[in-house]
């Protein structure tokens, strides 16, 4: 059946004449499967032929709107692919609900009383497939590291890892993590 508009995550899957929306967190995973997430590239962009065809599908008028929750990757789209279109349709969508005015000041007297607050709570992410090696590629590795590592000098350090804890971690490490007052892991979906 005819849709008046297609969605598409993380890489422009859309030939044709469809107009489509793309939602794209990091700009090389629009070369997917020719670049994987966190691998650079091998040689320069603008030297592989998916640069071009990738350039052409989000200049095309059936792309109607690229977003990004990440103020780094609107910034960066016209600029790596030198085209002022792909700028014009690229747009920073903050992550979350959308809030009223009254909801915008309860937060800010929110913040504004934790301010000088020993405490800090620290959230990490997995992806929603949770797939193991998500987590690497995520940075969960180095911000457990990190958080021991900080904990000593900040007692009021806590860390919530909403994401499996992938067995390649390590036992130690894993059970370190479990055993800590300051760790919350949720390692289920969630709302």
């Amino acid at each position: 059946p005819r849709t008046d508009l297609t969605f598409h995550h993380t890489v422009p899957w859309s030939i044709g004449t469809t107009p489509w929306v793309l939602h794209l967190e990091m700009p090389t995973l629009a070369f997917l499967p020719y670049l994987s997430h966190g691998t650079p590239p091998d040689r320069p962009l603008r030297s592989m032929p998916v640069y071009w065809l990738v350039r052409d599908l989000l200049e095309s008028p059936a792309c109607r709107a690229i977003f990004t929750h990440l103020h780094g990757t609107a910034g960066e789209m016209g600029s790596l692919f030198d085209s002022t279109a792909i700028a014009a349709k690229t747009h920073h969508v903050p992550p979350g609900p959308g809030l009223t005015a009254a909801d915008e000041l309860r937060l800010a007297a929110g913040r504004k009383a934790r301010r000088g607050s020993p405490q800090v709570t620290i959230l990490f992410t997995n992806s929603w497939h949770q797939q193991e090696e998500s987590f690497f590629l995520r940075g969960g590795a180095e911000l457990v590291e990190a958080f021991f590592s900080l904990k000593e000098d900040c007692p009021g350090l806590r860390l919530v890892l909403r994401s499996a804890l992938p067995a390649s971690l390590g036992t130690d490490t894993i059970a370190r993590l479990r055993a800590d007052p300051a760790v919350r892991v949720i390692d289920r979906p969630v709302s």
